[in-house]
């Protein structure tokens, strides 16, 4: 069995091996439902998810009342809350919830009657809600930050039960207009935790703090499987000098142009192959030659999210390269997410540049 044959089976195993680490790791970073994954506008890379969350808070209440002999005595109060909802596009969500916001302490101002009561609120609502990505609409003027910021309108019904009776609340629809806004920080992949303050027509104030708990599955982008055009049993490894081409060199010493992946995902496209190839067939014809794999990203999106895609990329890139024939020991691969930029993040060319794979040769000694 000649060399060529064993570093083929060398690389099915090694192959088997990477995809493996990468359904692995990909378990652990893929998010459903993320919007701040590179590219989030792009629909069909989000994946929608339902969440359910709780909460406690203060409530303010100001109960509109009927001429009566009751006074308000206590308007604040705490409360709690749950909701469910469903995120059904990048920047959309629809939730429903219902919270139960406290009382407010009533006194009757009668002396002779000498009573005491109180106003419960419980308020169940509907409500649409919209992220907004703060950074861009302000030109990056406002910094990114692990922090999504979103408004949402809908409807509630405010129910009041006084206790006496006595106690009169005008009401003055069965529905009232609803409104919040506030922020959320997805801290892990099924969890995350948001801040916010709502108000239910204008008697009943409620700013809350929750956590929420993310349903839903981890995509798994397939990595690309494309053999040399040749079999792997003609490739001739040409017998070569220990000294490397300074051509060759270069095209191992830096950014690999145009290596690049579909979006949001670490799925190669159809040019980044064509590449690839070509570098195949340069570490062909130096079978001693080792090269460090190393992804980046730009800096939109979370750096935690970006850290994750650039190591599926690094390894997507390094798998495509093992099952085209090249063995499992030549090759290493890192991501380094956003924090490696080599051009301005604030324009659209220099994210461009910025989202890069590189190769480079571990020892270049050996070079012209």
């Amino acid at each position: 069995m000649n060399k060529t044959r064993l570093m083929f089976i060398a690389a099915l195993f090694s192959s088997a091996e990477v995809n493996a680490e990468i359904e692995a790791r990909t378990a652990q970073k893929a998010w459903s439902c993320d919007i701040r994954e590179e590219n989030k506008a792009d629909q069909e890379n989000f994946e929608s998810c339902w969440y359910f969350g709780a909460g406690l808070g203060f409530t303010y209440l100001d109960p509109t009342r009927n001429e009566s002999s009751w006074r308000i005595e206590d308007k604040s109060d705490t409360g709690w809350l749950v909701y469910g909802g469903y995120h059904f596009k990048p920047d959309w969500f629809a939730e429903i919830a219902y919270q139960n916001m406290g009382d407010v302490s009533a006194i009757d101002r009668n002396p002779l009657r000498n009573l005491s009561g109180e106003i419960t609120y419980t308020v169940p609502t509907f409500m649409v809600g919209y992220y907004f990505d703060l950074p861009a609409l302000s030109k990056n003027i406002i910094p990114q930050t692990p922090l999504d910021t979103f408004l949402k309108l809908g409807v509630s019904s405010i129910d009041t039960q006084p206790e006496p009776g006595a106690i009169s609340v005008n009401k003055n629809s069965e529905i009232q207009f609803a409104f919040g806004f506030g922020v959320e920080w997805r801290f892990h992949r099924n969890w995350k935790l948001r801040s916010q303050y709502e108000t239910f027509d204008v008697d009943a104030h409620f700013l809350n703090l929750s956590v929420a708990y993310i349903f839903g599955h981890d995509e798994v982008a397939p990595v690309p499987h494309r053999a040399v055009e040749e079999p792997i049993d003609n490739v001739v490894i040409e017998e070569k000098s220990p000294q490397i081409a300074t051509a060759v060199c270069a095209l191992f010493s830096g950014s690999l142009k145009g290596v690049n992946f579909k979006s949001a995902s670490d799925e190669l496209t159809e040019e980044a192959i064509e590449i690839l190839l070509k570098a195949i067939k340069e570490l062909n014809a130096y079978p001693d030659m080792a090269i460090e794999i190393h992804a980046h990203t730009d800096w939109q999106g979370r750096a935690l999210a970006n850290q994750a895609l650039s190591d599926r990329r690094a390894l997507s890139v390094k798998t495509f390269m093992i099952n085209s024939g090249i063995s499992d020991e030549r090759l290493s691969a890192v991501g380094h997410g956003e924090v490696q930029p080599v051009s301005d993040n604030r324009t659209i060319q220099g994210r461009a540049e910025n989202r890069r794979v590189e190769l480079r040769a571990r020892d270049k000694s050996a070079c012209e």
